[in-house]
């Protein structure tokens, strides 16, 4: 036996002793919390109806996202198709029943041989689909010893990940020489995978359905009481977006300094988390900031308070397409920073601190085409704010840059689509 198909049989054994060590815990998760053991044994109430399905693996939302870029261009060139997605987690199932109400969604089943041709002879799958980074070696392997198409789409491997899938190369080697057609984002995912045992022939660079995400983000109309704060004439308006707990007050002293200097300007900032709100409170407070929270701002005279906490979820995506100049947050510690694309396709400038690793390609080439600038802290957050300010037509032409960018970056999730057809 060659020395990848024993790290197989040895990743089968110590996943199944895995299982049995486990089994009490998650026998008692299903029973208590409904994390549906049933169907990770490969059980499911699947009914064929005759139809040719696809079946879509995502771990988390920002993989579910990706297969909501992909399935309207699926649908439009094979409108008669059944679509399977799973998912690992009960938030994740959950949230895939809201974005895809005709599919069929259940979770992921168990590594296991008996699991996994459980379900390939329930569905009778053409295609399995794994997004970015989903690589299970039984449910690769067995899928194609029975004959089914292989894609990962969105393929990306990160420089930590791929350390760790290195250690194991002999057994990942032969697990990707079975996938038929590896789609990565970028070339340093392209060589990556190459590395470590995928066929070259398999792997091409596709680029990344992000861009796709940004321009069809399903953004409700914002409230008549926040655009009538936001849109005052002859106002400057700077949103820090998705602020960290480690980086608040950071921004907060940057807000003190522009304040200064600066009158006729409004400022919004979002915490990433809701309950980071009563420190943001809190840091402006110590500045001696006045400010209005979101869930109050229906009061008599809020409108006039030039600084705005966003205390509440889901508003954040509508209100770019207003702003002058937005920080992404998450970057002023090295958390890896969040989404640009998102203020960056509302036509916003955009800035970002130094730790934006999560989001370096898009970061970078937003910079690139001059719709965005990095700062390294608090201090050039507030010169930029300032200069900006002084010429909003600066925020106009790198706003429309950024946006641009996005553009020409979209389109990919069409690609995708037509390659996945070319397989069935």
């Amino acid at each position: 036996m060659k020395r990848g198909g024993k790290l197989y049989l040895i990743y089968r054994i110590v996943f199944l002793l895995a299982l049995l060590i486990s089994w009490p815990y998650l026998v008692l998760r299903a029973l208590i919390g409904g994390h549906g053991l049933k169907e990770r044994l490969g059980i499911w109430d699947f009914v064929p109806d005759g139809r040719k399905t696809i079946w879509f693996h995502a771990a988390s939302m920002g993989e579910l996202k990706v297969i909501a870029t992909i399935l309207p261009r699926l649908n439009e060139i094979i409108p008669d198709i059944r679509i399977v997605i799973t998912t690992i987690t009960k938030t994740g199932k959950k949230m895939a029943g809201k974005l895809f109400p005709s599919a069929d969604i259940y979770y992921l089943p168990l590594d296991t041989i008996f699991a996994v041709n459980m379900v390939k002879r329930k569905i009778r799958p053409v295609l399995l689909v794994l997004v970015e980074t989903e690589i299970w070696p039984v449910l690769i392997k067995q899928l194609k010893k029975k004959g089914v198409k292989i894609v990962i789409v969105n393929g990306r491997i990160s420089r930590e990940s791929f350390r760790f899938y290195k250690i194991f190369k002999f057994l990942f080697s032969s697990v990707l020489q079975s996938v038929d057609l590896l789609m990565a984002q970028t070339d340093s995912d392209c060589k990556r995978f190459i590395e470590l045992g995928a066929l070259p022939s398999s792997v091409g660079v596709h680029g990344n359905t992000k861009f796709d995400q940004a321009l069809i983000r399903d953004i409700k109309p914002s409230a008549k009481e926040l655009v009538d704060f936001i849109n005052e004439e002859d106002k400057f308006v700077f949103i820090a977006g998705s602020v960290r707990a480690g980086e608040i007050m950071e921004v907060i002293k940057a807000i003190y300094d522009i304040r200064r200097d600066i009158n006729n300007i409004k400022t919004i900032i979002a915490p990433r988390h809701m309950k980071d709100s009563k420190l943001v409170e809190k840091s402006l407070k110590s500045f001696n900031i006045s400010y209005i929270k979101r869930t109050g701002l229906q009061r008599a005279g809020d409108i006039e308070n030039p600084v705005l906490v966003l205390d509440t979820m889901g508003e954040l995506g509508g209100l770019y397409r207003f702003a002058d100049l937005a920080f992404v947050g998450g970057s002023f510690e090295p958390l890896g920073g969040h989404d640009p694309l998102e203020p960056a396709s509302a036509g916003c400038m955009v800035c970002f601190g130094p730790y934006m690793d999560n989001s370096r390609v898009f970061a970078d080439l937003l910079v690139q085409s001059g719709g965005a600038v990095y700062v390294k802290n608090g201090r050039e957050l507030a010169h930029l704010v300032k200069e900006v300010s002084a010429d909003k037509k600066i925020a106009e032409v790198m706003g429309e840059k950024a946006r641009q960018t996005v553009v020409s970056g979209s389109g990919i999730s069409k690609r995708i689509a037509q390659k996945l057809v070319e397989l069935i």
